[in-house]
């Protein structure tokens, strides 16, 4: 897994990464939940929308493209030590499944 910044986005606000292959995202969703995320509500098929930490972490479920969307308020210079704490809960997430 890699953690990308959204090369469009200049504020570095948005950053991507992408589930394994395979790896099933309703399981995957539940176990961030499980680890003090909140479930938001989803606005179309096939997308999961979490909010950890005030971050909100978009899955779409056919491609595995996780969508990491920082929080507005996170400080411009703080914005990719941000980006990587959330990107390492999905890592972890991923790799070590359970609570």
């Amino acid at each position: 897994m890699e953690l990308r910044r959204v090369v469009n986005c200049l504020k570095l606000l948005n950053w991507e990464t992408y589930l394994p292959e395979g790896c099933p995202v309703d399981d995957w969703s539940e176990r961030f939940v499980s680890r003090g995320a909140e479930r938001l509500p989803d606005r179309m098929p096939g997308l999961t929308r979490l909010r950890w930490k005030g971050h909100e972490v978009l899955v779409v479920e056919r491609s595995g493209r996780v969508a990491i969307r920082l929080d507005v308020d996170t400080p411009h210079p703080e914005r990719r030590h941000a980006a990587e704490r959330v990107f390492q809960m999905i890592v972890d997430v991923t790799r070590r499944p359970g609570p």
